[in-house]
């Protein structure tokens, strides 16, 4: 499995995602990763 582990990166947008109410789905698609 390639990219297994997020980055920093990725873990900022998925907490600036959630404190904005974002659903996960929509999160995923900005990091390009699976829901």
């Amino acid at each position: 499995m390639k990219n297994k582990h997020l980055t920093l990166s990725d873990r900022n947008d998925i907490q600036i995602g959630i404190e904005q109410l974002k659903p996960f789905s929509a999160i995923a698609t900005k990091l390009g990763k699976d829901p």
